[in-house]
């Protein structure tokens, strides 16, 4: 069985154990860019609800930060990190803004890179929109989508297997925290800052990760329209 996923840190560290063998030899793991697996967990913007399903576990959902807006002023484009589909995804859909891959002002960080900035300080602007406000102005106080996990319609694979192996995967990731943390990410740098990317892995990875509450299911009915 394949489980595709898009490449990023979130989902690199809450797939660990099935994807490198600690849990199963009987599910491969796929890089995917593009939702093209049976079995896909990517990112909001990427994933594409028309012909999927949600399954239970294996989605991340922010409750109190989104994607933030640094400017100095308004332009008709932000700059983005390279591969940050989250990021890119909210600029469009609460900004109106088209997206250019950089790191200049304009720029919108996703949470995950956010959560980090707000603790190193690097970027700084003199405006500057958490785009989580955005998000509840427009559809309330209900949890942000990030990372979804989808199971292609009519496909005869057990369900319940993949989300309890995604719940394995996600106590393997809480009890080995830092060493996978220091497998995953190379550089140096962001290894001297391993206490802020455990507590963001804390912070994003949790209950609605290992189980989706009512508030997640509404909050992905009122983006199935978007995706």
């Amino acid at each position: 069985m394949d489980l595709h996923f898009y490449p990023s840190i979130e989902l690199e560290a809450m797939l660990y154990g099935i994807c490198r063998g600690s849990l199963t030899k009987d599910i491969q793991c796929v890089p995917d860019y593009e939702c093209k697996g049976d079995i896909y967990l990517g990112p909001v913007g990427v994933v594409k609800l028309a012909d999927r399903e949600i399954i239970d576990s294996g989605n991340i959902f922010s409750n109190f930060m989104g994607p933030n807006y640094y400017y100095e002023k308004e332009e008709d484009y932000v700059n983005i990190k390279k591969g940050d589909m989250v990021s890119k995804f909210y600029a469009k859909l609460l900004l109106n803004r088209e997206t250019r891959e950089g790191l200049n002002l304009p720029l919108v960080l996703s949470p995950y890179d956010e959560f980090i900035n707000r603790s190193t300080g690097e970027v700084f602007a003199t405006f500057k929109i958490d785009l989580f406000s955005k998000w509840a102005d427009r559809f309330g106080e209900i949890p942000m989508p990030l990372y979804l996990a989808t199971l292609k319609n009519n496909m005869f694979i057990n369900s319940d297997l993949v989300e309890e192996y995604i719940r394995k995967s996600i106590k393997f990731l809480h009890y080995n925290l830092d060493s996978i943390l220091r497998d995953i990410i190379d550089n140096s740098k962001v290894i001297e800052e391993l206490n802020l990317h455990k507590l963001s892995i804390f912070n994003f990875i949790n209950r609605s990760s290992f189980s989706l509450k009512l508030e997640d299911k509404i909050s992905i009915e009122t983006i199935a329209k978007y995706l």
